[in-house]
Protein backbone atom coordinates (compact mmCIF):
# COMPACT_ATOMS: atom_id res chain seq x y z
CA UNK A 1 0.00 0.00 0.00
CA UNK A 2 1.36 3.40 -0.96
CA UNK A 3 0.14 6.94 -0.46
CA UNK A 4 0.43 9.42 -3.30
CA UNK A 5 0.55 13.21 -3.10
CA UNK A 6 -3.23 13.63 -2.85
CA UNK A 7 -3.35 11.36 0.22
CA UNK A 8 -5.24 8.52 -1.44
CA UNK A 9 -4.56 4.87 -0.78
CA UNK A 10 -3.48 2.85 -3.77
CA UNK A 11 -3.46 -0.92 -3.48
CA UNK A 12 -5.00 -3.94 -5.18
CA UNK A 13 -8.32 -3.63 -3.32
CA UNK A 14 -9.02 0.07 -3.83
CA UNK A 15 -8.66 2.38 -6.76
CA UNK A 16 -7.61 5.70 -5.32
CA UNK A 17 -10.38 6.04 -2.75
CA UNK A 18 -9.81 8.47 0.11
CA UNK A 19 -8.74 6.83 3.37
CA UNK A 20 -12.07 7.30 5.18
CA UNK A 21 -14.05 5.77 2.29
CA UNK A 22 -11.68 2.80 2.15
CA UNK A 23 -12.00 2.22 5.88
CA UNK A 24 -15.78 2.49 5.66
CA UNK A 25 -15.90 0.00 2.77
CA UNK A 26 -13.65 -2.41 4.67
CA UNK A 27 -15.75 -2.17 7.84
CA UNK A 28 -18.94 -2.72 5.83
CA UNK A 29 -17.40 -5.74 4.11
CA UNK A 30 -16.21 -7.22 7.39
CA UNK A 31 -19.65 -6.67 8.95
CA UNK A 32 -21.30 -8.46 6.03
CA UNK A 33 -18.82 -11.33 6.34
CA UNK A 34 -19.51 -11.57 10.07
CA UNK A 35 -23.27 -11.67 9.44
CA UNK A 36 -22.75 -14.29 6.75
CA UNK A 37 -20.72 -16.47 9.12
CA UNK A 38 -23.33 -16.12 11.86
CA UNK A 39 -26.14 -17.02 9.47
CA UNK A 40 -24.21 -20.04 8.18
CA UNK A 41 -23.57 -21.22 11.72
CA UNK A 42 -27.21 -20.68 12.61
CA UNK A 43 -28.35 -22.63 9.59
CA UNK A 44 -26.09 -25.52 10.45
CA UNK A 45 -26.96 -25.64 14.15
CA UNK A 46 -30.67 -24.84 14.05
CA UNK A 47 -31.52 -27.35 11.33
CA UNK A 48 -34.01 -24.95 9.78
CA UNK A 49 -36.41 -26.30 7.27
CA UNK A 50 -35.74 -25.54 3.62
CA UNK A 51 -38.21 -22.65 3.34
CA UNK A 52 -36.85 -20.85 6.42
CA UNK A 53 -33.31 -21.31 5.15
CA UNK A 54 -34.25 -19.79 1.78
CA UNK A 55 -35.99 -16.85 3.49
CA UNK A 56 -32.93 -16.26 5.65
CA UNK A 57 -30.62 -16.35 2.63
CA UNK A 58 -32.94 -14.00 0.75
CA UNK A 59 -32.87 -11.52 3.65
CA UNK A 60 -29.10 -11.85 3.76
CA UNK A 61 -28.96 -11.00 0.03
CA UNK A 62 -31.07 -7.87 0.59
CA UNK A 63 -28.88 -6.80 3.52
CA UNK A 64 -25.76 -7.22 1.41
CA UNK A 65 -27.16 -5.13 -1.49
CA UNK A 66 -28.77 -2.36 0.54
CA UNK A 67 -28.38 1.07 -1.09
CA UNK A 68 -27.99 -0.22 -4.65
CA UNK A 69 -31.42 1.12 -5.64
CA UNK A 70 -30.21 4.71 -5.48
CA UNK A 71 -27.14 3.78 -7.49
CA UNK A 72 -29.32 2.24 -10.20
CA UNK A 73 -31.51 5.36 -10.26
CA UNK A 74 -28.42 7.51 -10.79
CA UNK A 75 -27.25 5.22 -13.59
CA UNK A 76 -30.61 5.51 -15.39
CA UNK A 77 -30.59 9.30 -15.05
CA UNK A 78 -27.04 9.52 -16.41
CA UNK A 79 -27.99 7.23 -19.31
CA UNK A 80 -31.05 9.31 -20.22
CA UNK A 81 -29.10 12.56 -19.96
CA UNK A 82 -26.39 11.12 -22.21
CA UNK A 83 -28.96 10.06 -24.82
CA UNK A 84 -30.57 13.52 -24.81
CA UNK A 85 -27.25 15.37 -25.09
CA UNK A 86 -26.02 13.03 -27.85
CA UNK A 87 -29.19 13.61 -29.85
CA UNK A 88 -28.83 17.37 -29.45
CA UNK A 89 -25.19 17.24 -30.58
CA UNK A 90 -26.09 15.12 -33.62
CA UNK A 91 -28.80 17.59 -34.68
CA UNK A 92 -26.39 20.51 -34.35
CA UNK A 93 -23.69 18.62 -36.24
CA UNK A 94 -26.11 17.87 -39.08
CA UNK A 95 -27.34 21.46 -39.15
CA UNK A 96 -23.97 23.25 -39.14
CA UNK A 97 -21.67 20.70 -40.82
CA UNK A 98 -23.84 18.73 -43.25
CA UNK A 99 -20.97 17.61 -45.49
CA UNK A 100 -18.94 15.92 -42.74
CA UNK A 101 -22.13 14.54 -41.18
CA UNK A 102 -23.10 12.93 -44.50
CA UNK A 103 -19.58 11.56 -45.05
CA UNK A 104 -19.42 9.99 -41.61
CA UNK A 105 -22.94 8.61 -41.99
CA UNK A 106 -22.09 7.10 -45.37
CA UNK A 107 -18.89 5.59 -43.96
CA UNK A 108 -20.85 4.16 -41.06
CA UNK A 109 -23.36 2.57 -43.42
CA UNK A 110 -20.48 0.88 -45.27
CA UNK A 111 -18.27 -0.19 -42.36
CA UNK A 112 -20.70 -1.04 -39.54
CA UNK A 113 -22.25 -4.00 -41.45
CA UNK A 114 -18.75 -5.30 -42.19
CA UNK A 115 -18.00 -5.31 -38.47
CA UNK A 116 -21.03 -7.42 -37.67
Amino acid sequence: MTINSSQKIIDSNTIGLPVHETQQAQSTTSAINNISNIVSATLASAKLNEREAMELQHQQYHDKHRGHDSMHSEMVLIFLLTIIVAQFVLVLWKQFYPRSFNQVTLGGMYFVPLYF
